[in-house]
């Protein structure tokens, strides 16, 4: 179930199988990613494990593939702040 998309990926709403909760999973497939992108994505999720706060979106976990990279986070039922704001 697609619910975003970016410049590198896609946002899917998934299943958190150890805690049965709903998740947005980014996946960023790394051959379509400059070298010095993926190194600025990985620097983003060493960032989000330390992030804690209210308003900001929580990070849940991420997994590495071959091709693909992907980002768990809290599900936000009403979307990005982007499609809030418009």
């Amino acid at each position: 179930n697609i619910i975003g998309s970016g410049a590198f990926g896609k946002v899917y709403q998934g299943l958190n199988i150890e805690s049965g909760a709903v998740v947005a999973v980014k996946q960023i497939r790394t051959h379509d990613v400059p070298k010095a992108e993926l190194k600025i994505i990985r620097a983003e999720i060493t960032l989000l494990k330390e992030l804690s706060h209210p308003n900001i979106v929580s990070y849940v976990g991420f997994e590495n593939t071959k091709d693909s990279i992907y980002i768990m986070m809290e599900y936000c039922e009403s979307g990005s702040l982007q499609r809030i704001l418009k």
